[in-house]
């Protein structure tokens, strides 16, 4: 999608291939840039003062996210509980 949108904001030949365009025009393609940007958060984070922000840049292979399941199995339990202890003040208001 780049290359496309570069030819057409310069309106260049078919002829001119991606690789002129991008060095002509100065602009990383997409995945390099992603590359540099996170080579260099890297970086800042090995660097970083507090030493728990810099464990974020050590790779140990495990992911560092919880899946979506896990987020809403959470609140769904939480929920059910809520929800329990609310019947629960209902009912024993009621035999008092």
């Amino acid at each position: 999608f780049q290359s496309k949108a570069l030819r057409q904001i310069t309106d260049a030949p078919w002829y001119v291939t991606n690789d002129q365009l991008h060095r002509d025009l100065n602009v990383l393609p997409v995945q390099e840039e992603i590359a540099e940007v996170s080579r260099r958060y890297r970086e800042r984070l090995l660097g970083h003062e507090n030493d728990l922000a810099g464990q974020l840049a050590i790779d140990n292979g495990k992911p560092r996210r919880l899946r979506k399941g896990h987020i809403v199995r959470f609140f769904h339990i939480f929920s059910i509980k809520l929800l329990k202890e609310k019947a629960f003040d209902c009912c024993s208001g009621d035999a008092e």
